[in-house]
């Protein structure tokens, strides 16, 4: 009788240990289609954005783009804080010659 209810215990086991790997399974499945389809909407969104990117012929060409005029303003504005002010000209002290009536 001891037996018996250990054999039925070990094969109790077996059949929850089998339950579990088959719901693991299962959640893996779910998991590596849910992946998929991640990527194949992230895909999409690319091509989606590539083509919107793209130029449309007959359309004016933009001339640089976010990235560029992002950079560009950075380092114009860069350049202008740093450019040394122009020496403003003293005309009358250059032009000695001028009208001394």
């Amino acid at each position: 009788a001891a037996e018996q209810a250990a054999r039925e215990t070990a094969e109790q086991v077996a059949r929850d240990e089998a339950e579990a790997m088959r719901a693991e399974i299962e959640a893996l499945k779910r998991a590596k289609q849910q992946a998929f389809e991640e990527t194949e909407a992230l895909k999409a969104n690319a091509m989606r954005a590539e083509i919107e990117a793209a130029p449309t012929p007959g359309a004016p060409r933009r001339r640089g783009g976010a990235f560029s005029a992002a950079r560009g303003g950075a380092f114009s504005a860069q350049a202008k804080a740093e450019a040394p002010e122009p020496e403003k000209e003293d005309r009358a002290a250059a032009q000695p010659d001028a009208v001394a009536e």
